[in-house]
């Protein structure tokens, strides 16, 4: 058999202009030429530049990534510093085998820039993990508020969409469109980035781009804007009402009003809200979980008053609720339709005296939506089995049934199917929102619902949470995670989609990453380091650790788990894997459940753990590690430059951000979230290292901080030490 060899090496030269002026040139053009069984490849440029050079078959593919940065004095290996170059080749692809028998090309890139490409896998129709709220505007527009994201309530961020009355996507309002000028995002804050405007993140917790996480359904005045209660979600406190209009833009100057208690009130979540007639007051349900209707003032949204009932006293009169509202709608008669649960009635309460005109029974009242033309009202009953019924009802005088439909909840039962009505449509439409993010729509003939499903899910709840690259493949594929345990997979080269199901165990926001021997890998909380193959397959690991004989939380080791104890596992930021196959795992102290700094350990193909602490100490923030092909660590982690609390981008939109004693001084605002998330990108040697965090010896929870190692660190003593900043948040 003839041996495959090197036929053919030619040099290319392609030069890709970047945002400078005039583009960076060549002072001595590539060339490139054998040396030994490998090929070097030298070039020198006119200035510090960014620069890339990779290798490509004979089909215009690149097989080999060489080395990509910028050229200065710390260009990184293995370039060296200085503007004249030579690097090597040694006839090996990216996955670490021969790259074939040519021929090949050498291609050198200089002032690299990015460019908008084409949209992989998109779905508009698509809402997420749950529809949170409903609203119906002029021409019958729905506004459909939907969780996505994370598919874990804290983890996901908000998106409020305007679909027309077949159902179909029409446009995004919240995150604001990119084209829009910033003269109409009020105080809204953004950062520019090329000429187009980009939302800042508010609160990290939520993904939030705006304040506050809205609770409870929206509110429509007469020209477009939506109105929205905010507060009592994930330990946030503070309730307020939020304001934008329906083209994306902000009304009234703020997107936020003026705070109006500093209390929290999760129940907010199952509130409502409606708009006065005169257009003046918004009338809000829930509003600190008491026995009454508030209304707040409009556009100023600094006054808040009650409107109907009791702060205090609950009871079965025409004056008091028997607890917190639900629903309110208005009817065509200057009249308020509010939901009393506790009492199982519906009350209608006239908005010029505040008194009760008329009642009329019905067990377990949520949502209510009045016809003006028909008188018809609508109503949705909520059993504590999450199960929700629809109700068409003949009138408030006469409170008949006409049709119902029974809807089963879908994911937490506590979160109840949101109703809106298109009474501009004929027929009257209705718009049922569920808790998976199911959007129904419904019209009524002859005594019965028919229901037509308007969302799509081809992506599931479209999550795209995290994003793997599998280079070690000839056909480099992409990795996103739709919800637990199903990625999907689109490959580089024909842009086919599949579908990965992982078999067995998989938390709810377990990321994964492809390795160099054709298998996948992810970490989960509390313990594990699972092992499948490409097509989700358990695969039992050789020679798996032990269970710790000290660990403290119940678990069973699984087919294709071996133990490794770590927190936050929920993302792939804690783990990575090396050319070579092996595995690293920042990984916590086996005998504290609480968030820990962390230890970085060194894992073989088989699952033993062969090595660490090799970065000795890092925050429960840190991210990586990942690893260049001299084998140096890089891992992002939240210290800064010494003295130095934010970057230059973000200080001249937000001001000087300072190191605050109490981190609530800023929460739910910009400067705040820059002040946590913003860290840097660390380079370890081979040796490791170590980062000190938490010398008081405490987390950001008040909990005692156990190290991740015993004794004292065992550095290498040529390591050097880098002051640096961090922020206990």
């Amino acid at each position: 058999m003839k041996k495959s060899t090197l036929l053919l090496f030619v040099c290319l030269l392609v030069l890709v202009l970047g945002v400078q002026a005039t583009a960076p040139k060549f002072t001595k053009k590539p060339m490139a030429k054998k040396q030994g069984t490998g090929v070097l490849i030298e070039f020198a440029v006119d200035r510090e530049t960014d620069v890339a050079v990779f290798i490509e078959n004979g089909a215009g593919k690149v097989v080999k990534h060489l080395v990509a940065g910028r050229l200065g004095k710390n260009a990184p290996k293995p370039l060296k510093p200085g503007l004249s170059q030579s690097v090597t080749w040694d006839g090996k692809a990216d996955w670490g085998k021969p790259a074939g028998p040519g021929p090949f090309k050498a291609r050198v890139a200089l002032g690299l820039s990015v460019k908008f490409d084409g949209i992989v896998a998109g779905e508009k129709q698509n809402f997420g993990y749950s529809i949170k709220a409903l609203a119906v505007g002029k021409d019958g527009e729905l506004y459909v508020l939907s969780a996505v994201g994370g598919h874990i309530p804290n983890w996901g961020s908000e998106q409020l969409v305007a679909v027309n009355r077949a159902g179909e996507y029409l446009r995004t309002i919240m995150p604001f469109p990119a084209n829009i000028k910033k003269e109409k995002l009020g105080n809204l804050s953004t950062i520019d980035l090329d000429g187009k405007l980009s939302p800042l993140v508010h609160k990290i917790a939520s993904r939030n781009f705006y304040p506050g996480f809205t609770a409870g359904n929206l509110g429509l005045t007469p020209d477009g804007v939506i109105v929205m209660m905010s507060g009592g979600y994930w330990g946030a406190y503070g309730i307020f009402m939020n304001a934008v209009k329906n083209d994306g833009s902000i009304p009234w100057g703020n997107f936020q009003g003026p705070e109006l208690t500093k209390k929290r009130n999760p129940s907010l979540a199952n509130s409502s809200v409606c708009i006065s007639s005169d257009g003046k007051w918004a009338y809000v349900s829930g509003y600190e979980k008491t026995p009454a209707v508030h209304r707040i003032s409009l556009p100023g949204r600094d006054k808040i008053e009650v409107f109907f009932g009791d702060l205090k006293a609950a009871g079965k009169d025409d004056s008091h609720l028997g607890g917190m509202p639900k629903g309110l709608a208005l009817d065509s008669k200057g009249n308020v339709l509010v939901a009393d649960p506790k009492n199982n009635r519906v009350l209608s309460v006239s908005e010029k005296t505040r008194k009760v005109t008329s009642e009329f029974k019905f067990e377990s009242p949520d949502c209510v939506a009045v016809d003006p033309g028909t008188g018809n009202v609508y109503l949705t009953r909520a059993h504590k089995t999450g199960v929700v019924d629809l109700v068409k009802i003949k009138g408030i005088k006469d409170p008949k049934p006409i049709a119902t439909m029974t809807f089963k909840p879908e994911r937490d039962r506590r979160y109840h199917w949101r109703m809106a009505l298109d009474a501009g449509a004929k027929p009257a439409i209705v718009w049922m929102g569920g808790n998976g993010g199911t959007l129904q729509r419904l019209t009524e003939a002859g005594g019965k619902f028919s229901m037509k499903r308007v969302d799509t899910k081809k992506y599931l709840y479209a999550g795209f949470v995290d994003l793997q690259v599998d280079r070690w493949r000839p056909n480099p594929e992409v990795y996103t995670r739709l919800r637990r345990g199903q990625w999907i997979r689109y490959e580089e080269v024909g842009g086919k989609i599949s579908m990965l199901r992982a078999q067995g165990r998989g938390g709810t926001g377990l990321c994964i990453l492809p390795a160099p021997d054709g298998n996948i890998y992810g970490v989960e909380w509390p313990a594990s380091l699972y092992k499948w193959d490409r097509k989700g397959k358990a695969l039992p690991w050789e020679k798996p650790e032990p269970v710790a004989k000290n660990f403290n939380r119940p678990y069973k080791g699984v087919l294709n788990g071996t133990f490794m104890p770590v927190c936050m596992g929920f993302m792939a930021h804690t783990y990575g894997v090396r050319g070579d196959g092996h595995h690293f795992v920042f990984s916590r102290p086996p005998t504290n459940p609480y968030r820990s700094s962390k230890a970085l350990y060194e894992y073989d193909a088989t699952g033993k753990r062969v090595r660490g602490p090799i970065i000795w100490n890092a925050s429960d923030n840190v991210l990586g590690p990942r690893f260049d092909q001299e084998g140096n660590i890089y891992v992002a982690d939240q210290i800064k430059p010494a003295g130095e609390f934010c970057p230059k981008e973000f200080k001249d939109v937000v001001g000087e951000v300072k190191l605050s004693g109490k981190y609530s001084k800023s929460k739910g605002k910009p400067k705040g979230a820059i002040l946590s998330m913003y860290g840097s990108i660390l380079k370890f040697s081979p040796k490791g290292g170590m980062i000190d965090h938490y010398p008081s010896g405490k987390n950001y929870q008040g909990k005692k901080m156990a190290r991740p190692y015993t004794g004292e660190p065992k550095l290498d003593p040529s390591l050097k030490t880098v002051d640096a900043s961090w922020h206990k948040g």
